[in-house]
């Protein structure tokens, strides 16, 4: 069932994780990311999505003590960002430990395979056994194509439990979401909402909006339901607290088969960010590509 923010999918290991949470990135203000997780928590968000490449790890950490909210109701997620390797992995995990002020994470991630460097699979193992040493509940990856999972599996015995990615109604990942079913992977999207660029794309709000009458929702609360609706664990951000309770309120309904085969029609592959191994060329003013504008 995914009738509320407190809503879990089990993950292979048997660990539970929210079906939506809140996203930090993009949001390396320090101010802006304390206060967005210090709201969404008020407003009963109970998981946060961060990561070293975000700079935010120290402030989203203060939000959580200063909420007063027992450390074992929460669902926390950082990642390995930048380069790979074993010992990376253990060097990662302390130093974002460190930062969020924490003990443990509920989830940590491989940010991307940067298949080209060859790593990924060490990392991973050393995830396995920080796992196994208790300081991860569960371990997974983002960005992963079915190819690198499958490395993953073939070296070392075992799917991630959890696969971040892209995922929007321009960029619906079809297949991906059929591999991970099949193989026991959580799939989990970022920008559900185009990275805010939904407000300004009315060929996907002309799709939306008769669904939004419908249920008496708006397109944003209508286009979060339809990740869930096709088991797919969400996080969204806003630094708004009203969008932040509006983007939350999408548990009393769910999207009829006629309602997502008209979102279905809304694919055409068209994605915000580059491919695994090209996320880190810069571009000629030396910082990663920014997202690119979906119509």
């Amino acid at each position: 069932m995914k009738n509320s923010l407190t809503s879990t999918a089990k993950l292979w290991n048997g660990v539970e994780m929210p079906w939506f949470g809140l996203g930090t990135w993009r949001v390396d203000n320090l101010e802006d990311a304390k206060n967005s997780v210090r709201m969404a928590l008020e407003l009963g968000y109970r998981a946060v999505d961060t990561a070293p490449a975000y700079r935010n790890e120290r402030a989203v950490g203060e939000a959580i003590r200063e909420s007063g909210i027992p450390r074992e109701q929460l669902f926390i997620t950082t990642k390995l960002s930048g380069e790979n390797g074993y010992d990376l992995a253990y060097s990662g995990l302390e130093k974002s430990l460190k930062e969020l002020g924490m003990d443990y994470l509920d989830l940590y991630l491989i940010h991307w395979p940067r298949p080209s460097e060859g790593r990924y699979v060490e990392a991973f193992k050393a995830m396995m056994e920080l796992m196994e040493a208790g300081k991860i509940r569960a371990i997974g990856v983002s960005n992963f194509l079915p190819e690198h999972m499958e490395k993953i599996h073939d070296e070392l015995g075992i799917y991630p439990m959890v696969n971040q990615v892209e995922c929007h109604p321009r960029y619906q990942q079809i297949e991906l979401k059929k591999y991970c079913r099949e193989k026991g992977v959580q799939l989990e999207c970022y920008s559900p909402l185009i990275n805010g660029q939904l407000a300004t794309a009315p060929a996907i709000q002309s799709v939306l909006d008769p669904i939004a009458k419908k249920h008496g929702k708006n397109v944003f609360q209508i286009c979060l339901r339809w990740q869930l609706d096709s088991d797919v664990v969400c996080i969204s951000k806003s630094l708004h607290r009203e969008r932040l309770a509006q983007n939350a309120d999408i548990f009393d309904f769910e999207l009829d088969a006629e309602d997502m085969a008209a979102i279905a029609t809304l694919d055409n592959g068209d994605k915000l960010l580059p491919e695994p191994d090209h996320i880190f060329v810069p571009n000629p003013n030396g910082k990663r590509p920014d997202p690119k504008i979906i119509k």
